[in-house]
C-alpha cells in the first residue's frame, strides 16, 4: 500500500488538502471518510485539531455533528463559513442553534465568511456584532441577490489580528476607525465607494456633507479592490495610498463631464510610488476619459507600475502620453477589450518598453 511508506506528517498534509475541496464522498465530508478507513488513519485524523477546524454552517447543519467537530478542533483557531441560500425565507432553528454554539468559541475564530440573503443577514449579524473576536484575521460578507445595499455595525475588530476584509453588496461601520490599522487587503463590490473609503470612520454614514477630519487609519493596506455601483465626491480616502501595491478599480462610469475633475483627482491620488499592479474593470464614459487625462503629466504618474490589466472597457486612441505614464511596464492583460489601439501604438513605436508581455482574453 502506497500510504504505508509515507510519514504520518505527510499523510496529515494530504488529509488537510482533501478537506479544502469540501467535496462530499458518498454524502460525507472527506474528513469523516478518512477517519473510518483504518485504525491508523482514525488515530491520525482524530489527533489533528486542524482537520476539524474548518466549520461549514448551512440550513442542513446537524448540531450533534457540530459539537463533535468543535470538540475535535480543541483550541485550534476556527474557519467559520456560513452559507444560507435564498430558501427558505427565514433562518431555520438548526442554523440559529449552530450560531449559538459557535458563539461560545468566538475567541477562536480566525476566518469568518457569511454568504446569505438579506433576511438571513439581518437575523444573524446582530448576534455576531456582540461577539469579541480577538483572533479574527479575515472577514467576508456577501449578500445574495441584493435588491439594495445593506449596512451593519458597529463592528469591533482587533487591529493586531484583522488583515483581510471583503464585502459584497453590504457596507459596515466601526466602533473605532483604528480597528482597521492592520488591514492589508480590502475588497468591496456592488456597494458605495464613498461609504467604504470616505465615511468608514463616521458614526452617521447618511450625511454625505460631512468632511473627514481624521488622518488615514489604514496605513498597512497593500491590496485594494473597489467595484463600486455608487461613487460620490469628494473622495478623501481613509487610507494611505502610498502603501498600496495592487489596486483594482471598477464599475466607474461618470454621469457627466462635470465628474471628470473628481475622477482625475481620484486616479492621481491612488497612483502611489509603491504601486506595482493596476486593474481597471468596466471603467467607461467620463471615468475612462478622466483616467486618460490623469496620465498627461510631465513626470510619469505610474512610475514603478509593472502590470496593467484592462477588463470590459474601450481603450480609444492611445498616444505617447499613455506610454510615458508607465515607463517600467512589463505586462499588459486585456479581457473583453479590443487590442487594436495598443497594437497601433506599438506598431508606430515598437521600442516603448524593453520587455512587454501582452495577454489577450487568457490567463497567460
Amino acid at each position: 500500500m502506497a500510504f504505508a511508506v509515507l510519514s504520518e506528517d505527510l499523510i496529515l498534509v494530504i488529509f488537510l488538502l482533501s478537506q479544502r475541496t469540501h467535496a462530499p464522498v458518498g454524502g460525507l465530508q472527506p474528513r469523516i471518510v478518512l477517519s473510518h478507513v483504518s485504525k491508523q488513519w482514525r488515530y491520525l485524523s482524530l489527533g489533528s485539531t486542524a482537520l476539524w477546524s474548518d466549520i461549514l454552517i448551512t440550513r442542513k447543519t446537524k448540531i450533534h455533528a457540530l459539537r463533535i467537530f468543535l470538540d475535535r478542533a480543541g483550541n485550534h483557531v476556527l474557519d467559520i463559513n456560513i452559507l444560507h441560500l435564498p430558501t427558505p425565507r427565514r433562518i431555520v432553528p438548526t442554523m440559529r442553534n449552530a450560531l449559538s454554539l459557535l458563539s461560545s468559541r468566538a475567541h477562536h475564530w480566525a476566518h469568518l465568511c457569511v454568504i446569505a440573503n438579506a433576511t438571513t443577514l439581518h437575523e444573524i449579524m446582530p448576534s455576531i456584532l456582540n461577539l469579541s473576536l480577538p483572533q479574527l484575521q479575515s472577514f467576508e460578507m456577501t449578500q445574495i441577490k441584493p435588491k439594495s445595499v445593506l449596512h451593519f455595525g458597529p463592528f469591533k475588530f482587533n487591529p493586531e489580528s484583522l488583515q483581510i476584509l471583503r464585502l459584497r453588496a453590504v457596507t459596515i461601520h466601526l466602533s473605532n476607525p483604528a480597528h482597521l490599522a492592520g488591514l492589508h487587503t480590502l475588497d468591496v463590490e456592488a456597494t458605495s465607494c464613498q461609504c467604504m473609503l470616505d465615511q468608514m470612520c463616521l458614526d452617521n454614514l447618511g450625511d454625505a456633507t460631512i468632511q473627514l477630519s481624521h488622518p488615514p487609519k489604514m496605513l498597512c493596506l497593500r491590496q485594494l479592490s473597489v467595484m463600486a455601483v455608487i461613487i460620490q465626491f469628494p473622495t478623501f480616502p481613509s487610507l494611505d495610498p502610498t502603501s498600496i501595491v495592487s489596486l483594482k478599480l471598477g464599475g466607474f462610469r461618470g454621469s457627466s463631464p462635470a465628474s471628470i475633475p473628481e475622477f482625475v483627482e481620484l486616479f492621481k491620488r491612488m497612483a502611489s510610488r509603491n504601486l506595482r499592479e493596476l486593474e481597471l474593470d468596466a471603467v467607461k464614459g467620463f471615468a475612462w476619459d478622466a483616467f486618460i487625462l490623469a496620465l498627461q503629466t510631465r513626470s510619469p504618474i505610474y512610475h514603478h507600475l509593472e502590470s496593467l490589466c484592462f477588463r470590459s472597457l474601450t481603450l480609444g486612441i492611445l498616444d505617447m502620453n499613455f506610454a510615458h505614464a508607465f515607463p517600467m511596464l512589463s505586462r499588459i492583460s486585456l479581457f473583453k477589450v479590443d487590442p487594436q489601439p495598443l497594437h497601433d501604438l506599438l506598431r508606430v513605436n515598437p521600442n516603448l518598453w524593453s520587455t512587454l508581455l501582452i495577454s489577450i482574453d487568457t490567463d497567460e
